[in-house]
């Protein structure tokens, strides 16, 4: 049985996930993986490149010093576009993004 803290962050990406499908991106959850991101999305843009999206999601909003440098560390290392997001729960229960 999975925990309730499992549950409940995964009833989170699914919020997250939600939210940027409606957006029109594509994803791959990171289910189980024990890595700093949990989710990735991607579109094609108009100039036809990639906008690729690395998300780490936090229900309590902390991200820690060490999941922080390693997202910024990826999203260098990649010649496409790619975007470090950490995705946190606001107020009320909001979905809020900042962008690393």
């Amino acid at each position: 049985m999975a925990s309730k803290n499992y549950e409940k962050g995964r009833a989170f990406e699914y919020k997250v996930r939600n939210h940027f499908i409606a957006l029109g991106y594509d994803f791959v959850r990171s289910s189980g993986s024990h890595t700093v991101i949990d989710l990735i999305f991607f579109r094609g843009m108009p100039n036809n490149k990639i906008d690729v999206l690395l998300v780490q999601c936090k229900t309590n909003g902390r991200l820690s010093p060490d999941e922080r440098a390693a997202l910024i560390e990826l999203k260098k290392k990649h010649y496409f576009m790619v975007r470090a997001l950490h995705a946190f729960k606001g107020d009320g229960g909001h979905v809020e993004f900042e962008e690393l």
